[in-house]
C-alpha cells in the first residue's frame, strides 16, 4: 500500500487566545517535527524504489522486446528453411534434397519416389527399372510381368509368355481326334497333359491294359481277364471301372510283377465297381 501523509492537527491562529494559541503551537510543531517528517521520509523513499522499479521494468520490456525480434527472425529463418526441405527443388542447406524432390522430383541421382513408380524406357539409378517398367514396359531384358503373362513370343531363355503357352496348348488339344490321348505332347511340347483328359476306354472282353490309361469294363459277358502293362514305370497307373454286368471272379494279371507285395494274380471276389492301381516302381499298388 502507498506511503499516506497524516491528516495536519489544528494549525494555531493569531486570532487564538494565548490559552488556545500554545497547547495548538506545541502539538502543530511536534506533528511536524516527528509525524511530517517521518512520513514525508517514507514517501520519498517509496518514490525513489518505485522510480527504480520502473526503471528495471522499463529496461526488462527493452530486452523483451528485443528478445521478441530476435525470436521473429528466427522463426522467420525456421519457417523459411522449413518450406526449403518440404518443397526446394535443389538442396538444401547444400546437404540433401526437400521432400517434394525425393517424391516426385528428376535431381535426386537414385530416383525420386514417381520415378520408381512410373518412370518408363531408361533405369531410375542407373542400375534398375521403376515398377511401371518391371510390369508393362518392354525394356526390361528379362521381360515384364506384362510379357510374361501376354506374349507369345520368346521372354526370356527359351521361355515364352503364358499366353503363349495357353494358345499352344490349345492347338494341341485341337489337333487331337476325338478319344485320343496323346502322351508324346508332355515331353516334347510341354504345352499338354494327358492327366487332364477323362477318357474312359470301352472294354468287353479280355485285355492287355495299358498304363496311365481308364477303362470302362463291361462284364455282361461274364468274368473277363484284364492283363496289367508289362514294363510299367514308378507312378505309372491304370483303373477300371464297371459299366455294366458283375466284375465278381474277373482276374487282374500281374504280367510279371507283383500286386500288393505277392506274386500272384488278383482275383476279384466281390462285385467291384472301380479298381486303380499305381506303380511305385517296383509293386503294383491297389490305392482305391
Amino acid at each position: 500500500m502507498a506511503q499516506q501523509i497524516s491528516a495536519f492537527p489544528p494549525v494555531p491562529l493569531l486570532t487564538d487566545t494565548p490559552e488556545v494559541f500554545d497547547p495548538k503551537a506545541v502539538t502543530f510543531n511536534l506533528f511536524l517535527a516527528n509525524t511530517f517528517v517521518s512520513e514525508v521520509n517514507a514517501l520519498s523513499t517509496e518514490v525513489e524504489s518505485n522510480a527504480l522499479s520502473a526503471g528495471s521494468d522499463a529496461t526488462s520490456a527493452a530486452l523483451s522486446e528485443t528478445n521478441a525480434a530476435t525470436s521473429a527472425g528466427a522463426s522467420a529463418n525456421s519457417a523459411a528453411l522449413s518450406e526449403e526441405w518440404a518443397t526446394a527443388t535443389a538442396l538444401v542447406a547444400g546437404t540433401d534434397y526437400s521432400a517434394k524432390e525425393y517424391a516426385s522430383g528428376s535431381a535426386v541421382p537414385t530416383g525420386s519416389a514417381k520415378e520408381w513408380a512410373a518412370e518408363t524406357g531408361t533405369l531410375v539409378d542407373g542400375t534398375e527399372y521403376s515398377a511401371k517398367e518391371y510390369a508393362v514396359g518392354s525394356f526390361v531384358p528379362t521381360g515384364s510381368a506384362k510379357d510374361w503373362a501376354t506374349s507369345t513370343i520368346e521372354v526370356d531363355s527359351g521361355l515364352k509368355g503364358a499366353r503363349g503357352y495357353a494358345e499352344d496348348a490349345q492347338a494341341a488339344v485341337a489337333s487331337l481326334p476325338a478319344g485320343t490321348i496323346n502322351d508324346a505332347l508332355v515331353a516334347a511340347d510341354k504345352v499338354w497333359s494327358s492327366e487332364k483328359l477323362v477318357n474312359w476306354l470301352p472294354v468287353s472282353t479280355s485285355a492287355t491294359l495299358v498304363v496311365r490309361n481308364k477303362y470302362a469294363v463291361d462284364f455282361t459277358a461274364g468274368p473277363l481277364t484284364l492283363t496289367l502293362p508289362s514294363a510299367p514305370s514308378e507312378h505309372d497307373y491304370v483303373e477300371i471301372y464297371t459299366s455294366a454286368g458283375v466284375s465278381t471272379a474277373s482276374v487282374v494279371a500281374r504280367n510279371g510283377q507283383t500286386i500288393m507285395g505277392l506274386a500272384e494274380d488278383l482275383t476279384i471276389n466281390y462285385d467291384a465297381k472301380s479298381l486303380q492301381l499305381v506303380y511305385n516302381g517296383s509293386d503294383w499298388r491297389i490305392v482305391r
